[in-house]
């Protein structure tokens, strides 16, 4: 019996050791997905409080911008930040090896091949305006301007708006401190009224799930 105890207690032990990492992979996961819902509960709060006065007053509110505006031009969002867009990235898959035949002496080689993928990448940070007559990201670096027109859809994430633009192969995505739900719904409702300022309520189709 005395020579079976260390053993069980080794086996415990080693068992320990392979099971800890595990738990603790999985309750830091658990965590994530906690915090993460917890984070979407909050932005849908905040937008549908921001629908709810948008609904109100039948039309979203005037801000002062930055930006110089061209005439008959309002803008009703400005914030900051990030610019990102596609940009195609090289990875290269090598195969094959080398074979000792003596000390100082092998034989073979390797082969592989190259290949493009197109990944999201940061571009700059800066301040994102949403007016009703256009688009405006302006950054030290560099500068987006479109249309409201050309602006096919606004679709949000926990942490981002992507706004494809008609005639533009690259897409965009807008990240920041900003709630990602309220910058949608902004441009939606700048897309689809002439004067965003003065809406029928009865006509905004917005929902957050």
């Amino acid at each position: 019996m005395d020579d079976i105890l260390p053993v069980i207690l080794g086996l415990g032990f080693a068992v320990l050791l392979f099971a800890a990492p595990i738990w603790l992979y999985r309750k830091a996961q658990a965590n994530a997905a906690r915090e993460k819902e917890k984070k979407q509960n909050q932005l849908r709060v905040e937008a549908q409080e921001f629908m709810r006065e948008v609904r109100a007053s039948c039309g979203l509110r005037r801000i002062s911008s930055t930006v110089i505006l061209k005439p008959g031009e309002v803008a009703y969002f400005e914030e900051p930040a990030s610019l990102y867009e596609t940009r195609a990235v090289r990875h290269y898959a090598s195969s094959g090896g080398r074979v000792r035949i003596m000390k100082g002496l092998s034989v073979g080689g390797s082969s592989g091949n190259s290949y493009s993928t197109q990944e999201w990448t940061r571009i700059a940070h800066g301040l994102l305006t949403i007016t009703n007559k256009r688009l405006i990201f302006a950054a030290q670096s560099t500068s987006r301007s479109f249309p409201i027109a050309r602006i096919l859809s606004a679709d949000c994430s926990t942490d981002g708006v992507e706004i494809p633009v008609e005639g533009r192969q690259k897409g965009m995505v807008f990240k920041g401190g900003m709630n990602p739900l309220i910058l949608a719904s902004v441009v939606r409702i700048c897309c689809a009224f002439e004067d965003p300022s003065k809406i029928d309520p009865q006509k905004i189709e917005i929902t957050y799930v």
